[in-house]
């Protein structure tokens, strides 16, 4: 998705804790993680962070690996600011 033409505004989010498994930071297997976690935790349900990025015309990217947390990054267009 990095791919897409146009310009874009960033917003990232980090966290220290827990990766996201593989599978769900690659898009599948999981739907809606973080929504319920197996140890009770409530987090972000990567499903519907990716569905409203393309929704809005943009895309997500999310990362994480073992000892590093995971970071999401929301990619939305860029609109030209109106005078």
């Amino acid at each position: 998705a990095a791919d897409l033409p146009g310009s874009y505004v960033m917003v990232a989010v980090s966290d220290t804790g827990e990766p996201v498994a593989p599978a769900a930071a690659a898009g599948g297997g999981e739907p809606a993680v973080g929504d319920d976690t197996a140890d009770g935790r409530s987090g972000p349900a990567l499903a519907r962070i990716r569905a409203f990025a393309t929704q809005s015309g943009g895309y997500a990217t999310i990362e994480g690996g073992p000892g590093t947390g995971t970071v999401v990054r929301l990619y939305l267009p860029a609109v030209p600011a109106s005078g």
